[in-house]
């Protein structure tokens, strides 16, 4: 597919203004700069891999959704491990709530998407599980907060965005998951 690249000095400038770091766009410049300067500073997105139903970070995304969905109603109270949502048909609607915004154009009815979803709500149940066992009595105070930061380099302001998945208090200590 073709590819045009802007001017580069307002490609770097603009980069420079606006975007901020995150763990994956770190890790991308990591393990191959070529691939970071298209994607984040050229804008090129990636031709969509056509053999696989979902990627193994829209999978994260999913399960992290559902986990975070099912929590929310604590954020502000304390983990009752028997009023969360626990049942198949609890995790099953937060799933088809959120694939129908956001996968359109995916089929989880049948065949692939099917089995994805059963493996995705499946995992997401267990994980909810675990947590409710583990956290039983917490008091929940965030959960999925974007936490932006930035540090100086000479004249020039790097931004950062992380994202917490929990922050919770277990015996007057306050952990960051």
């Amino acid at each position: 597919f073709p590819v045009t690249i802007p001017e580069r000095k307002k490609l770097i400038d603009e980069f420079t203004e606006s975007f901020s770091f995150s763990a994956s766009s770190l890790n991308t410049l990591r393990k191959c700069s070529l691939r970071f300067y298209l994607r984040y500073i050229c804008k090129v997105k990636e031709p969509p891999q056509e053999d696989v139903f979902l990627d193994s970070k829209t999978i994260g995304d999913i399960i992290h959704k559902i986990v975070e969905n099912s929590l929310l109603p604590f954020v502000g109270k304390k983990i009752e491990s028997a009023k969360v949502q626990l049942s198949w048909d609890a995790i099953e609607k937060i799933f088809d709530d959120y694939v129908s915004k956001e996968f359109k154009d995916k089929d989880f009815s049948s065949g692939e998407g099917l089995v994805q979803k059963a493996y995705l709500c499946d995992t997401a149940l267990k994980l909810l599980k675990g947590i409710c066992d583990m956290d039983n009595g917490v008091q929940l105070i965030g959960i999925e907060d974007v936490i932006p930061s930035s540090l100086m380099i000479g004249s020039m302001n790097i931004k950062f965005t992380g994202r917490i998945d929990k922050v919770q208090e277990r015996n007057g200590i306050i952990e960051i998951i």
